[in-house]
């Protein structure tokens, strides 16, 4: 499986990891550990002063395409999927493995490009109804909507920064 686009070249060995990808593997060896750790509940708290899609950018955390070069994408879709289930816990409706399995996929093929602070600030948007309502049920095209939303913001917040600015983004 390969959600997250990349180029036919750009497929990384673990040597030739980013720094915050090596400095993850080193604390987490196993993607389950990383997953533990860096639950729902535990980012929403970290990143509980991320605002703005400013402030997420800023904060130079490990990309999720980062989080697949690392543990694979079939890895981080269960992260994300665990991270559905516990939203739809919070929001009080049901979802099933293979809602939150195909979610999780197409979530990772949406924003790719973000980091772990952006992508807990999407996920308290959801939880707080900013990309639509979910009226007791689990709409997958509602989030979908909500992951080009904030893409959308998130790309208007880079085109208003300087070229030195982004750069510091990569």
């Amino acid at each position: 499986m390969r959600a997250i686009p990349r180029n036919a070249q750009s497929s990384k060995s673990r040597t030739d990891l980013s720094n915050r990808s090596t400095a993850v593997l080193s604390h987490f060896k196993a993607a389950k550990e990383f997953a533990v750790q860096f639950n729902f509940d535990y980012c929403s708290s970290k990143y509980i002063a991320i605002k703005n899609n400013l402030d997420g950018l800023l904060t130079n955390t490990i990309k999720l395409r980062e989080l697949s070069d690392c543990y694979g994408d079939k890895n981080i879709a269960n992260w994300i999927a665990s991270w559905l289930v516990v939203l739809s816990n919070k929001m009080d409706f049901s979802i099933s493995p293979e809602q939150a399995n195909t979610t999780s996929i197409l979530i990772l093929e949406e924003l790719y490009m973000i980091n772990i602070a952006e992508f807990s600030l999407f996920f308290k948007r959801l939880l707080k109804g900013d990309y639509g309502i979910f009226y007791g049920k689990f709409n997958i095209q509602t989030i979908i909507l909500g992951c080009k939303e904030f893409r959308m913001q998130r790309g208007r917040v880079i085109a208003k920064m300087t070229s030195e600015e982004q750069s510091k983004l990569i």
